[in-house]
């Protein structure tokens, strides 16, 4: 009883501190702008770091075997039908020639797709900057569920993109 009239006192003096015109507008449901605790400003990014924990991504993608990783020489033996196929499979235009769709193909099978989610927190006034980073499944990056069932050689349900897209701390 004597910690609730603390806080509820507590916060009686907060809000006569509040300017007025701040108190009705929220009253009314509109947005008022407050005071952010913290400060971020001085917070940078290890480039170095980051690309260290995407390149174990990468290799977990490597190790599970679900990832497709190409040399220049696979590309290079690929005839103009197979590369045309592996284009329209992944929905991309096939009327330019040969060597430009060799190109394309390269191209679009070594560009990932990063998925970044971040959260500024503030607990007991200090300022936390969290960052994941998920690598998103593309069908012209990762095997697709038949062809990892297929490979695999199992009759689970389980999708390519569950396994690539597996939250990891």
């Amino acid at each position: 009883m004597i910690e609730r009239e603390c806080i509820c006192s507590r916060a009686r003096r907060m809000l006569r501190k509040k300017p007025k015109e701040d108190w009705k507008r929220e009253q009314k449901g509109q947005v008022v702008l407050k005071k952010y605790h913290g400060n971020i400003s001085n917070y940078t990014l290890n480039k170095d770091e980051f690309l260290v924990e995407i390149k174990s991504l990468m290799e977990e993608g490597i190790k599970s075997g679900i990832l497709l990783v190409h040399t220049d020489e696979y590309y290079d033996t690929l005839t103009e039908d197979k590369i045309r196929q592996r284009l329209q499979l992944l929905g991309e235009e096939t009327s330019v020639s040969c060597q430009d769709m060799r190109f394309k193909l390269k191209n679009i099978e070594r560009t990932f797709k990063l998925k970044m989610w971040h959260d500024h927190s503030d607990i007991l006034n200090h300022s936390f900057v969290n960052f994941m980073t998920t690598i998103m499944y593309d069908a012209a990056n990762f095997m697709t569920d038949n062809e990892y069932q297929t490979l695999a050689r199992t009759t689970s349900s389980t999708t390519g993109q569950s396994i690539v897209e597996k939250p990891q701390l």
